[in-house]
This record gives C-alpha cells, structure tokens and sequence, in this order.
C-alpha cells in the first residue's frame, strides 16, 4: 500500500508542476508580448517622426532652392540686359562698352569684395547691398572665404560674367 501511496502522490506531483511550468510559459510569453507590443509601438513612433522630419526637410530644402536659384535666374537676367544694353550703347553714352569696363574703371585688380560692391551697383542701378551671396555663388567666392581677400583681374571677371550668361 506504501507504494501505491508513493505512486500516486508523485503522479500528482508531475501534474502539478506540468500545472506550474504551462502557467509559467503563459506569464512569459504575456510578458514577452506586452514587451514586443511596446517596442513595436516605440518603434512606429520613432518611424513616424523620422518620416515627418524627412518630409518637412525635404520640403524646406525645395522651397529654399527655389527662392536661391529664383535670385540667380533674376540676377542673371540683369546682368545679361546690362551686358548687352552697354555692349550697344555704352560708347553712345560716354560710358565702357563691357560691364567689366565699367567695373574694373582702368584698375587692373580688385578684390572680391569690390568686385561685388561694383557689380551690384551697375547691375542693381546704385544699390549697394554687399557681398550678396547669389552674387558670391556667381563668382565662385566659396562661402568661407573672405570676399575682400579673393582678387579679381579683368580677364577672371569676363570669365565670371561669360559663365553667369551661359550657365
């Protein structure tokens, strides 16, 4: 009898700790889902302000390069009326035929700074606005670079000028 008795309080003990061990799985894996479900949700947050920050990125860079090269085109055209409104009238008028002419005035360097300043005067009618940064971009005067220490010589400008008008 001893041994039935034995027989059956360790056949209980086996389905108490099947009992134990299948409730112990269940609170795991809900522990494990919960844990998942929180990354997931971490994780889609994360995705969704990334894919919010690279649109409106995305978008000010277009807008922003549509105002640039909006100021480039404008710029262009007026010096293309210029160089060409002088190039027919400037000896009529008692003025250089050349908008480097009119820029340089008999100098043969100036600095980059100048050359702005003169540019933006002639091409501008007398406005002085300063080193313009369209007009640096235009140039070719790096945007670290000081405008007062790059120098220009006539043949550099007409260079310059040449590429605005075909570029």
């Amino acid at each position: 009898p001893r041994g039935a008795m034995a027989d059956w309080l360790e056949d209980d003990d086996d389905v108490d700790d099947r009992q134990f061990e299948h409730k112990q799985r269940e609170r795991d894996l809900d522990r494990l889902e919960r844990t998942m479900m929180t990354l997931g949700y971490a994780d889609g947050v994360s995705a969704g302000q990334e894919a919010a920050a690279q649109a409106s990125f995305d978008e000010g860079y277009r807008q922003g390069l549509e105002n640039i090269r909006a100021d480039e085109v404008r710029l262009r055209s007026m010096v293309a009326t210029v160089v060409e409104f002088y190039g027919q009238h400037g000896a009529a008028l008692g003025q250089p035929s050349s908008l480097t002419g009119m820029v340089f005035r008999g100098e043969p360097q100036l600095s980059g700074e100048e050359v702005v300043r003169r540019l933006d005067s002639a091409v501008r009618g007398g406005a002085d606005t300063g080193a313009d940064p369209v007009w640096r971009r235009l140039l070719g005067i790096g945007e670290t670079e000081d405008p007062a220490r790059a120098t220009f010589s006539k043949q550099q400008l007409d260079v310059a000028i040449s590429g605005m008008l075909t570029g």
